[in-house]
C-alpha cells in the first residue's frame, strides 16, 4: 500500500492546530469522507490521527528512503 505525505502550511494559530506544525510533513490516512467535506486526516504530533483543513497542507511525494526515514521514526 502506498502512503501519501503532506507538507503543513499553515497552523499553530488556535487550540484546534496544536498538534501540527508550518513546513513538517506529515503521514496521511485514506478517508473519502473527510475529502469529501475539504477535510484531511492527518497522523500529527500527538501521534493520532485527527482531521484537519486541506488548505492547511499541500500534498508532497517523498522519495523511497524519505519513507523509510520518516516510518522508523515513528512513535509507538
Amino acid at each position: 500500500m502506498q502512503r501519501h505525505f503532506a507538507m503543513c502550511i499553515r497552523g499553530n494559530d488556535s487550540d484546534q492546530t496544536a498538534d501540527i506544525q508550518p513546513r513538517k510533513v506529515y503521514e496521511v490516512l485514506p478517508d473519502a469522507d473527510a475529502e469529501s467535506v475539504g477535510m484531511v486526516s492527518i497522523v500529527d504530533d500527538s501521534g493520532e490521527n485527527y482531521l484537519y483543513s486541506a488548505s492547511f497542507f499541500v500534498s508532497i511525494m517523498l522519495p523511497f528512503e524519505a519513507e523509510e526515514i520518516f516510518h522508523s521514526l515513528e512513535v509507538v
